[in-house]
Formats: C-alpha cells, sequence, structure tokens
C-alpha cells in the first residue's frame, strides 16, 4: 500500500462533514446534534451514542423523540469526512451501521434538553440470549461459527481453523461463543461490513513477526502514518515486560500415554528489525519471564493445543506495543488495521497494531479519533467472566467444591426418588441434612448395581451445578475410624493385589491378582474358590462337604451321607473303570428289573453267595 505522512483529509484540514441517517433520512440537516461518539473495537460490538438537542419548555413536547425513524430498531448510519476534492471517495465514509437499541430523553436544571440514541451493530442480536447446541462431528470453528452467524443475516468472512471433535456451546450467548472460539483459534473478531452488508471478520491479527495490513478490506484503502509533532494531538505508549514471554507451553493430558502430558510450545517473534531498538520478547527475562505455561486438564487434540499456544504467543507479540494516540477526525483507519509510527523515538517507532477507533465528534465543529494500540492484556473470557453462568444459576450462594457428609437416614424419602439422606457437619452437625442422590457404577429400569450406605457412613457429596440443594454421594469413605477390612491391612507390602467387596454382615467377595484367585465367602464358612494358581474350583460348606475340580479331576467329600435323586429321569455312569466299595455293605436293587453283565469274563465272588 502506498505509504502517506499526512493523514487522509488533512491537507487542508476543514470542518468535516458529518451525518447522521435514519431510515435515510440526514437528522443532521434538520436537527442540532450536541454531540455523537462512535467506538470500534476487538472482539466488541461497535456502538454509538448520538445526543440531539430536542425538547421544548415552551410547547411542552420532545418533537424529535416522537418521530418513528428514532424508536429502537431503526436503522443508523454514521458518515464522516472532510471535503477532498482529489479524492472524492473521502469525503464521506461511513464509520458506523447500526441500529437504535435504547431511545431516552433528559433534560437538566439549566434548561438543556436532549434526545439520546445508543446504537449498536447488527451482530447485538448475537447476544440476548444464552443458546445450547451440539456441533457436526469433526467439524471445522469456522464452519460452525458460519452455521451461528448466517442465521442472523450477517457474512462471516473468517480465516480457515482446525476440525474439532464434537465441539459443544453450552448456555451462551452466540457472541461469547464466537469470540472464544476465534480467540482459541488465534484470530481476533471485527465487526464491520459498514458499506454493504453487516459482516463479522475473524482473522489472525498477526502472521509470524508481523501484524495483518488490515483486517477488513476497503477500496481506496492506505496506510496511515503517525507523526509526533506532525498529526499525532495526544500520545501514551507502553511496553511492559509483564506482556513479554521468550516461549509459551501448553500441555493437556495424553490419553494414549496418561504419565506424560503432551506438549505444544511455541516461541514468542520479534518485531521486524526496523521497529524499535530492542527484542521484546527478552523483556521477560528480567522477571524471569521465560516460559509461559498454559494447562488444560481436559484432553485437546495435538492441533488444537499446538493453535492454544500459538494464540498465547499472538497475544504477547501484539502487546508489545500498548496505549493510546489522539489524532484529528480520520475516517481510514479502522480496527485490524496497523499503522506507522513516526517521531517517537527509537524505541517505539515502527509498525503497531490498531485494536480499536473511537470517532468523537461535537458542537458540530470539532471531530477527533483515538485510536488503542495493541490488545488488551486479558484474553475475552478473562475480561468478560460473565459469558459463565453463575454457579447455582444464581439463585442462591453457591456452595464449592466437594464436602463430607455423615448418612443419616437411607429411607422414606419423601420424593420417592431413592435418595439418601445426608448431614454436612460444616453446615450444621445437628440438624439431618439434604436428601442426596447417589451415583452408582451402573443403574436403570430394574437394574443396577446397589451399593447404599449405611446410617453413620461418611461419604462424599458433589453438588450439580454448584447448587447445595442439589447434592450427589459419589462414594464412601474410609478413615482411621471408619477403617477398611483387616484382609486389606495386611496387603503392607503396596503391591495392592487384594481387593474386593466386603458386607457389614462379614460376606466377602474378594479377587487376588497375584494368585489370581476369586474367593466368594459367607461367614459360616460357605465358600466358592476359583483359583488359578492351583489350577482349581472348589466349592465348600458349614458341614465339611467339599467339592474339588482340579487338574485331577473332581473330588466330592461328605461327612456324612451323600444322595443321588433322580426320581423321574435316568442316573447313569459312564467311565473307563468304574469302582464301587463299601467299608460295611453294598446294596443294588431295581423295582421291576435288575441287569449285570458284561461282553467277558463276569466273576462274582464272596465267602457266602446267594441267588434266589
Amino acid at each position: 500500500m502506498q505509504q502517506s505522512e499526512e493523514l487522509t483529509g488533512h491537507k487542508n484540514l476543514t470542518l468535516p462533514n458529518f451525518k447522521i441517517l435514519a431510515s435515510g433520512i440526514d437528522l443532521t440537516a434538520k436537527y442540532s446534534v450536541a454531540s455523537c461518539m462512535v467506538s470500534q473495537q476487538v472482539n466488541r460490538i461497535p456502538s454509538a451514542r448520538v445526543i440531539l438537542h430536542d425538547g421544548d419548555t415552551s410547547t411542552q413536547d420532545f418533537e424529535l423523540s416522537g418521530e418513528d425513524f428514532t424508536l429502537p430498531g431503526t436503522e443508523i448510519e454514521i458518515k464522516a469526512g472532510y471535503p477532498d476534492s482529489e479524492n472524492p471517495l473521502n469525503e464521506e465514509v461511513t464509520i458506523f451501521k447500526g441500529i437504535i437499541i435504547k431511545h431516552a430523553i433528559k433534560s437538566s436544571l439549566h434548561g438543556n434538553s436532549m434526545l439520546v440514541l445508543e446504537l449498536r451493530h447488527k451482530a447485538v442480536e448475537m447476544t440476548g440470549i444464552r443458546k445450547n447446541k451440539y456441533f457436526t462431528e469433526k467439524s471445522p470453528d469456522n464452519v460452525n461459527l458460519n452455521e451461528i452467524v448466517s442465521t442472523y443475516g450477517i457474512t462471516l468472512v473468517a480465516g480457515t481453523m482446525k476440525e474439532q471433535p464434537g465441539m459443544v456451546q453450552y448456555y451462551s450467548t452466540d457472541w461469547d461463543f464466537l469470540v472464544s472460539r476465534a480467540e482459541a483459534n488465534g484470530m481476533i473478531v471485527i465487526c464491520d461490513g459498514f458499506d454493504s452488508v453487516p459482516s463479522i471478520y475473524v482473522k489472525k491479527g498477526a502472521d509470524g513477526s508481523n501484524f495483518a495490513s488490515s483486517i477488513v478490506p476497503r477500496p481506496s484503502q492506505k496506510s496511515e502514518t503517525l507523526s509526533y509533532g506532525a498529526n499525532i494531538v495526544n500520545l501514551e505508549l507502553e511496553s511492559d515486560a509483564r506482556d513479554s514471554f521468550g516461549k509459551i507451553l501448553a500441555k493437556t493430558p495424553d490419553t494414549t500415554d496418561p504419565t506424560t502430558p503432551k506438549e505444544a510450545s511455541t516461541d514468542n517473534p520479534d518485531k521486524t528489525s526496523t521497529d524499535g531498538d530492542f527484542a521484546f520478547s527478552n523483556l521477560g527475562d528480567k522477571l524471569k519471564y521465560s516460559e509461559y505455561l498454559l494447562q488444560a486438564p481436559a484432553p485437546l487434540t495435538p492441533d488444537e493445543l499446538k493453535v492454544w499456544s500459538e494464540n498465547m504467543a499472538m497475544r504477547s507479540f501484539m502487546n508489545q506495543v500498548r496505549g493510546n494516540i489522539r489524532v484529528y477526525g480520520v475516517n481510514t483507519i479502522r480496527p485490524g488495521d496497523s499503522v506507522k509510527l513516526k517521531g517517537v523515538g527509537k524505541r517505539f517507532e515502527g509498525t503497531v497494531f490498531v485494536s480499536g477507533v473511537v470517532h468523537s465528534y461535537e458542537n458540530e465543529s470539532t471531530w477527533i479519533t483515538d485510536l488503542t494500540i495493541g490488545l488488551d492484556r486479558e484474553p475475552f473470557y478473562e475480561k468478560y467472566p460473565g459469558i459463565v453462568d453463575k454457579p447455582a444459576a444464581g439463585l442462591l450462594p453457591s456452595i464449592n467444591g466437594l464436602h463430607a457428609g455423615i448418612v443419616t437416614k437411607i429411607v422414606e424419602d419423601p420424593g420417592n426418588e431413592f435418595r439418601i439422606k445426608v448431614r454436612i457437619p460444616l453446615i450444621d452437625k445437628a440438624k439431618e441434612g439434604v436428601w442426596a442422590r447417589m451415583a452408582r457404577p451402573d443403574a436403570g429400569l430394574e437394574r443396577g448395581m446397589i451399593f447404599r450406605p449405611y446410617v453413620g457412613d461418611e461419604v462424599l457429596l458433589g453438588f450439580v451445578n454448584d447448587d447445595p440443594r442439589s447434592p450427589v454421594i459419589l462414594g464412601m469413605l474410609h478413615s482411621s475410624t471408619n477403617t477398611p477390612p483387616a484382609d486389606f491391612n495386611s496387603d503392607s507390602d503396596d503391591k495392592n493385589y487384594i481387593r474386593g467387596f466386603f458386607t457389614k454382615e462379614k460376606i466377602k467377595f474378594l479377587f487376588d491378582d497375584e494368585k489370581k484367585i476369586v474367593t466368594l465367602e459367607t461367614p459360616g464358612k460357605n465358600s466358592i474358590v476359583i483359583d488359578d494358581d492351583k489350577k482349581s474350583i472348589t466349592l465348600k460348606d458349614q458341614n465339611n462337604n467339599e467339592i474339588v475340580m482340579d487338574d485331577k479331576g473332581i473330588t466330592i467329600k461328605s461327612g456324612k451321607d451323600v444322595i443321588v435323586d433322580a426320581s423321574t429321569g435316568k442316573f447313569e455312569v459312564k467311565a473307563k473303570e468304574v469302582k464301587i466299595s463299601a467299608t460295611t455293605s453294598l446294596e443294588a436293587k431295581g423295582s421291576s428289573k435288575a441287569e449285570f453283565g458284561s461282553n467277558g469274563t463276569t466273576a462274582v465272588s464272596g465267602s457266602q453267595i446267594s441267588i434266589g
């Protein structure tokens, strides 16, 4: 772009052309303008405030206030420029287009009465209602954001963003979601479209070590030079070492290797060699700020982690020079532009980024433009904490973190919701407490894993949305008072092989991971033992009856009788060899028929044989 040391329109500085159009009606031609202020900032919705002389005590009326074109919802366009025969395009440039959101009148003791109109860019429609939304699996953020913005009749011009698996908008306004995701992608948001349809630009403010020359393209665009002693009226600039970091390191858990987090780092680029006379990224070393740490406990994709570190590096880079510069009115500079500073000393000379532009017009003659240099130090989510809903929905003071409680009742839930009553001693050590739902490994219609606590047990409570009225029992707690079973106390070698379930009445279900043994046992010593170490399954009861299945076969033992009863069926025994022995007597009898035979030799012997 062509460089100029003289701001556009300032060659023969005269009274500015300033127009305020309401539904096409030129208010400045018919009414007296007390003042007009237009504000455009990165990551904020452009606004304007127009104050017009209105109100007459003699007629007891505010005539202008009664006009339909001053009602909320009316489109307002504000133009500004200077007479410029060489470049007529700059005579009247639209610096704001939006709608009236607030209409007010005021009058003072001294008789000055006014009509005050508050205006916003059309994107204000995105700020009023919190919403929830699931987005298509694995869709890039720019596609997701366009899906939102297009519903408002606004054009989104966005850079390419990384694909996101399972993006969710949770109870936030569309505007807050838009800016948050833009920042997460290392981009900034600028509302414009003043010369055509309403638009939102989502682009990077810097590329490597260079600022964007202009995020919002415009006809007859030129790069402006701001010179101290020539066109700068007021000046405040600073470089703060607290904004400088040599490297940005981002970490997140790695689900494939939980012992080692995933990392991504980005070096902070310095200004180009012609800008200033020191390396900004080294300033942080003076404060031991060599590395800035970002960490996300919720796992991020490698792409998102890298972009996150790049975003913080970009913010640090774009904050090398911050401050404010005032010049006489100029309509060629908008947020997202870069301008050249000259004559401000070797520390600050060079290219800087413009993040905000405020136009002030007063007394129908004076037009001043204030420029904000550099980005806000705080990211959007820090500057506007209200983007996240209040804990407990703001309905009452919230309760934070997890709390220990004592079970006071396990029946008679008045809501029939199968809840447990729990006392939180920190709230009241005497009262029974509140009814709490209980989280279980499995729960559903007529099924579930049911292990309810006993009265007096200590439990751990969480709270839905931090609301103290909505506790959930997350689990039960052991302590030096409520000690675990002795079976675990004996496992003192830190191998942690023994685990299992123990009921209050001493029923055990144990797992020995070292020897691969599963044991189910009652207090009366009835048990089933599945033992990989001995390659056996053993069933025992308290009457000395035992069945053992092992590598030798199946052994059945009994201290008393063994009765096999198949009264309505057959009882068959098949084996290579069958031996039946009795220490006193052996009896085999068939009520209607009995057979005993062999295909080979049959021997019948005894001290006395009786057949008949």
